[in-house]
């Protein structure tokens, strides 16, 4: 980097948070990490995307893929689906997209066919990006960037022109995946990129900048948990011992019930402590069970059970 360059980035920070910049220019490419911080202007894609919901199927997948990557992968990648609107990025399903990383250099498979097939299946589902997985300790070898390095500002922008594609406007993701659960959880965080001209000779870098990330599941989704949190494994995790049972209608109505019923149970217990002033009152709780109250029908208690019996 030029000296009018180094002096621009140490005096463009303090605007947003930036981790890492990935440049290229022409064959070259150079990835450094950034102490102060790099100001990305509010048109450019990483203005435009302020929460990243994932869904229940993608953590799923990527997970899968990764215990089933080819030996000595230190990661895996692949192709996020789901809906972007209004600055929220609604991500319901992914695919695994074949590649090859090692220190000589990256290679990627071509995911073109296998999202044109993904998409005539399910035609809302659009290409936002793309999903990693965290580099392990060990499998990184000293080098401290685990979470987007060199071959990640490349990958960014494979995916960004796979995406401008179908829309000049629309944010690329990036979803890193702790797969390693170093701390204990399947951590998450998405980042978007905005590409950034850097020097006199037009080198092209992408600056990332992390972005809001939310677990979300319809209910059918979380039914699909439960049930599968029910089924039991050996203890080497090789083959289930046992698979939960689908439930009838009449269980999901007994499951359904006995839930209404714990949470009437200890809604109770709060109104009478309140009452008795063993605690005290929590004005965002009253209103709460004032609403739930409010929206529940009046109606006949005799017709209530003819309808529920007739049902």
């Amino acid at each position: 980097l030029t000296s009018r360059t180094r002096h621009w980035l140490s005096h463009c920070g303090q605007r947003c948070a930036i981790l890492f910049l990935g440049c290229r220019s022409q064959n070259t490419a150079v990835i450094m990490s950034v102490t102060n911080t790099l100001f990305i202007n509010s048109s450019s894609q990483g203005g435009k995307v302020h929460l990243v919901k994932v869904h229940p199927l993608v953590l799923f997948n990527v997970t899968d893929h990764y215990a089933r990557r080819e030996l000595g992968l230190p990661r895996v990648i692949g192709a996020l689906l789901g809906q972007y609107s209004d600055g929220v990025v609604n991500i319901t399903n992914s695919f695994a997209v074949t590649h090859k990383e090692d220190a000589n250099g990256l290679g990627v498979t071509d995911s073109t066919k296998m999202y044109q097939m993904h998409h005539f299946v399910n035609r809302s589902e659009i290409l936002l990006g793309w999903y990693s997985t965290k580099i392990s300790k060990e499998e990184a070898e000293g080098d401290p960037q685990r979470e987007i390095n060199l071959n990640s500002a490349v990958l960014q922008e494979v995916f960004t022109e796979k995406v401008k594609n179908e829309s000049s406007t629309r944010p690329t993701i990036n979803l890193v995946i702790d797969t390693t659960l170093e701390n204990g959880k399947l951590e998450v965080k998405a980042f978007t990129s905005a590409p950034t001209p850097l020097g006199k000779f037009g080198a092209q870098c992408y600056a990332f900048k992390q972005i809001e990330v939310e677990i979300v599941a319809s209910a059918p989704e979380r039914f699909a948990i439960h049930t599968v949190a029910q089924s039991t494994v050996t203890n080497d995790g090789a083959e289930y011992k046992s698979l939960a049972p689908i439930a009838s209608d009449i269980d999901f109505l007994k499951i359904a019930l006995q839930k209404l019923l714990g949470l009437l149970t200890s809604t109770l217990d709060y109104v009478n402590k309140v009452v008795d002033g063993s605690i005290e009152a929590d004005n965002n709780i009253g209103y709460q069970i004032a609403q739930a109250l409010s929206s529940i029908p009046r109606i006949d208690a005799d017709a209530y059970k003819k309808t529920f019996s007739n049902s």
